[in-house]
């Protein structure tokens, strides 16, 4: 269970940039194609949450 946690630390301080990069990684490699609104929800959220601290 610490993996999971460990991974979903990492992808909540993920900059826009990198969620950027991620999606075109996944959708690449591996023929997933996040949902526009996902990916737009996780980079909003993350700004404001580096904004917070």
């Amino acid at each position: 269970m610490s993996d999971i946690k460990k991974l979903a630390e990492e992808l909540v301080n993920l900059t826009v940039k990198d969620v950027n990069e991620l999606a075109s990684v996944l959708k690449d490699e591996y023929g997933i194609e996040p949902a526009a609104a996902a990916v737009g929800c996780s980079t909003s959220c993350s700004r404001r949450r580096r904004w917070s601290r």
